[in-house]
């Protein structure tokens, strides 16, 4: 078996694992949005700008 046989073995292992895990999220309706992150604020808070969170096309008009 040739290392590049072994690598990409692996790396199907690996895209395999992460399908399974999607799947899980979505059966699970997904990480909540406001779930707080290693400072004490949602992911989408870092940085960002506005009190609360716009659409995908309010955030693109400004």
């Amino acid at each position: 078996m040739s290392s590049n046989t072994t690598a990409s073995q692996h790396n199907r292992s690996e895209v395999d694992e992460l399908v399974s895990l999607l799947k899980r999220l979505a059966e699970d309706g997904g990480v909540p949005a406001d779930t707080p992150g290693a400072n004490g604020l949602p992911a989408w808070r870092e940085d960002y700008p506005y009190d609360t969170k716009l659409s995908r096309k309010e955030y693109e008009k400004t």
